[in-house]
C-alpha cells in the first residue's frame, strides 16, 4: 500500500483422441455446430474437453423441454445471441463456444463450472458502436454529437496530480482502438479529445464522425462475472475482453468471488479500470494483458465477503502498457497488485514490460509468496514490489517468502524519486528471501524500507546471491518514521537482515543506505562487508546454474 507459494499448478484438463472424435463426429454432423479446432498446447495447461452428445445439447435461442435447464452440454454462441438467457437455460457446467466475431455490450454471471471458449477470432466487446453510418450524428456550431447515451458508470480512483480528473470515470471513446482523451466541455474539443455531456445523454466529437473510422464508446462495466455473487470453476479460453468500462480496482473479466476460475490463452486490452479481477484459487495462463487504463491484473485470493481463501497462480501471461490513463501510480496502477494472499501466491515465467508505474506489485496480507523466473522490464517504477506481507500463514501454513531467479532490467526510470525506482523493493514485510535474480541497468538497486508506523516490520529478510547493477539511485535499507541514529544503527543485526554474496556493477554516483546514512561502494564495503566489481567491470554471473529462466511463449487468444 505506497499511499497510506506454494508452487501450484493450473487445473489440467485432460483431451483424448476418443473426446476429440466424438465431439468433431456427434457435435458437428449431428447438430451443425462448428466447434474451434483444439488450443495450441501450452505449459501446465491442456486444451479444454468438450463433451456431450446431441441428446443432451442446447442451441441459443432454442427453448429447453419443460421447466428444467438442459443437461450440461454445448452452447454454440452467435454474435447478437442473449447469453444470459442461454446461461440461465443451461445446467451448471455447459460450454459456450462463441462464434468469430464482436459480440458487442456482452455481460453474463456463469453457473458454476461453466466453460467459454472462443473461436479464433471471438471479441467480447463492452463498447458500443457510435461509428457514422451506424447512428446518426448531429453537426452543431462545428462539432458534432449523438444521442440516446445513458451509460454512466461507477466513478472511482485516484488521479495524480495535474493528471485529467476524468478519467475517473468509467466511459471512454475509442476511434479505429485509439483512445481520445475525455474533455470537460464542448469548447474544449479538438482532434484527439471527446466529451460526454451526461445531463443530456450526449457524446461529442470535434471532427466530422465520418473521418474517425470505427467508433466505440465503453458502456458495459464486466464481461464474465464473479463480482457480484460466489461462482466456482469456471473455465475461459481464447477470447478477446476489451473496451469495458471497468471502473478503477475492478475487472473486465473475474471478480472477487470467481472462485477457482482459470483463465487460458485469454487477451485483455484497452479497459477502462482493471483488466483482470483476480478471485480465490484462480490461475491465469498464457494471456496477453495490455493497454488498460488502471492495472492489468488486480485482486485477493480471498473473498471479502466471506474470508474463503485458495492458492493463485499466474503463469506464462504477458503483462504490458497498462495505467494507461492519468490513474495515480503510487495510490494504485501498472502491471499488477495482488492482495491478501492467505493460503499463497505463485508468479512464474511472466513477461511484465512497459507498464506505467509499479511492475509486479504484491501488497497487504500476502503470504507463502513465490515469484520466479519472470522478466520484468522498462516499468515506469519499481519492477517488483513486495509490501506489508509475510512468510507462512498461522493457520494455512506454507514458507517464506521467495523471490528468485528473475530477470530485472531497465526499471524505474520515470518514478519521482529514488525510494520509487528501485529494481526491487521489500518494504515492511517478514521472513522474505530475494536471491540468484539478475538486476541490471535499473535506476536503483534492491532497496528494503522499514517504517516504523507500519507493521509487520523488516524481520527476517536475507538478500543473496543477486547479479546487481544500477544507475545513480539507493541500494540497501532506508528507514521512515520515529527512528533515532542508535535504532538504525543496530536495526539489521536485531531483525536479522542479511546482504551477502552479492555481486555489483555499480556506478560511481550510485548509493548506498545502510545505518540511516548512505555512501558509496567503500561505504558498503565497510559497513557491510560485500566486495563489489572493480570500477568499469561487467558482471558475468548471471543467473545461478540451475536456474530456470524465463522463456517466451505465446500469449493471449488466436486470431486464426
Amino acid at each position: 500500500m505506497e499511499a497510506e507459494g506454494k508452487p501450484g499448478g493450473g487445473r489440467l484438463i485432460g483431451l483424448s483422441i476418443f473426446a476429440l472424435l466424438t465431439l468433431l463426429v456427434v457435435g458437428g454432423i449431428a447438430l451443425g455446430v462448428e466447434l474451434p479446432s483444439p488450443l495450441r498446447s501450452r505449459q501446465g495447461v491442456d486444451a479444454p474437453l468438450v463433451d456431450g452428445s446431441a441428446s443432451d445439447r442446447a442451441t441459443v435461442g432454442q427453448d429447453a423441454v419443460g421447466e428444467q435447464p438442459a443437461p450440461a452440454g454445448t452452447v454454440r454462441v452467435g454474435v447478437g445471441d442473449d447469453l444470459q438467457q442461454a446461461v440461465d437455460d443451461n445446467a451448471p457446467g455447459t460450454t459456450y463456444v462463441f462464434a468469430a466475431g464482436i459480440h458487442r455490450e456482452l455481460q453474463v454471471v456463469p453457473n458454476d463450472g461453466d466453460r467459454f471458449v472462443g473461436e479464433p477470432g471471438a471479441i467480447l466487446s463492452g463498447a458500443r458502436d457510435v461509428s457514422a453510418g451506424v447512428v446518426d450524428w448531429v453537426a452543431e456550431r462545428g462539432a458534432w454529437y449523438v444521442e440516446g447515451q445513458q451509460q454512466e458508470g461507477m466513478q472511482r480512483g485516484k488521479i495524480a496530480e495535474g493528471g485529467n480528473q476524468l478519467d475517473r470515470r468509467p466511459e471512454e471513446l475509442f476511434s479505429d482502438d485509439r483512445r481520445l482523451e475525455h474533455v470537460a466541455s464542448v469548447d474544449e474539443l479538438q482532434p484527439g479529445r471527446w466529451h460526454f455531456d451526461y445531463a443530456g445523454d450526449r457524446i461529442w466529437v470535434g471532427e466530422n464522425p465520418t473521418t474517425l473510422g470505427l467508433l466505440e464508446t465503453s458502456v458495459s462495466p464486466d464481461s464474465i462475472s464473479g463480482e457480484r455473487s460466489p461462482v466456482r470453476d469456471v473455465v475461459v479460453e481464447n477470447l478477446v475482453i476489451e473496451k469495458y468500462a471497468s471502473p478503477a480496482q475492478l475487472g473486465a473479466i473475474g471478480g472477487h468471488s470467481a472462485y477457482g476460475w482459470s483463465l487460458n490463452g485469454v487477451t485483455v486490452r484497452d479497459n477502462h479500470g482493471g483488466g483482470i479481477r483476480i478471485g480465490p484459487g484462480m490461475t491465469v495462463s498464457a494471456s496477453q494483458i495490455s493497454g488498460n487504463g488502471q492495472i492489468g491484473l488486480v485482486g485477493s485470493g480471498a473473498d471479502e465477503d466471506t474470508g474463503e481463501t485458495a492458492p493463485v497462480v499466474v503463469r506464462e501471461n504477458e503483462i504490458s502498457n497498462n495505467l494507461a490513463l492519468d490513474f495515480d501510480p503510487g495510490w494504485e496502477g501498472g502491471g499488477t497488485k495482488f492482495t491478501r494472499m492467505y493460503s499463497g501466491l505463485l508468479v512464474e515465467n511472466n513477461w511484465i514490460h512497459d507498464n506505467v508505474g509499479n511492475g509486479l506489485w504484491v501488497d497487504i496480507e500476502n503470504y507463502d509468496t513465490t515469484l520466479r523466473s519472470n522478466l520484468v522490464e522498462d516499468n515506469g517504477w519499481k519492477g517488483v514490489f513486495y509490501e506489508i506481507s509475510y512468510g507462512p500463514h498461522p493457520e494455512y501454513g506454507g514458507g517464506p517468502t521467495r523471490i528468485y531467479w528473475n530477470e530485472v532490467r531497465g526499471n524505474g526510470f520515470e518514478a519521482p524519486n529514488e525510494a520509487k525506482g528501485p529494481a526491487l523493493m521489500v518494504s515492511n514485510s517478514e521472513q522474505v528471501e530475494v536471491f540468484e535474480n539478475v538486476l541490471h541497468g535499473n535506476a536503483g538497486g534492491i532497496l528494503l524500507r522499514e517504517s516504523s508506523e507500519r507493521v509487520p516490520h523488516v524481520v527476517d529478510v536475507v538478500v543473496r546471491h543477486n547479479d546487481v547493477s544500477f544507475e545513480s539511485g539507493l541500494h540497501g535499507i532506508f528507514f521512515h518514521g520515529s527512528y533515532d541514529d542508535a535504532a538504525m544503527a543496530d536495526y539489521a543485526a536485531d531483525a536479522a537482515v542479511v546482504f551477502a554474496g552479492n555481486e555489483y556493477q555499480v556506478s560511481a554516483s550510485a548509493r548506498f543506505a545502510w545505518a540511516g546514512d548512505t555512501g558509496d561502494r567503500d561505504f558498503w564495503r565497510e559497513m557491510v562487508g560485500e566486495e563489489g566489481l572493480p570500477a568499469g567491470a561487467t558482471s558475468q554471473a548471471g543467473l545461478a546454474r540451475g536456474a530456470v529462466e524465463f522463456s517466451r511463449s505465446d500469449y493471449g487468444a488466436r486470431d486464426q
